[in-house]
């Protein structure tokens, strides 16, 4: 077995902190991302809704002056 050198050590270092600073970030970010998916969802959820209520009101009256 060869010693660590110098380099070594710090591309160990290096590697540590990098995945470190990476869960920092997916830890700012990762709520942000499920809050913005969240009201995109409900957005396209409503939009849907919308069109099938005015489907429907569209339909009634048809029935209704027909």
């Amino acid at each position: 077995m060869s010693a660590l050198t110098i380099t070594d050590i710090l591309l160990e270092i290096s590697f540590i902190l990098n995945l470190a600073l990476f869960g920092l970030l997916l830890s700012m970010v990762y709520p942000k991302v499920i809050t913005w998916y969240k009201k995109k969802r409900k957005k396209r959820e409503s939009q849907r809704n919308a069109k099938i209520r005015k489907a429907v009101r569209d339909y009634l009256n048809e029935l209704k002056n027909g």
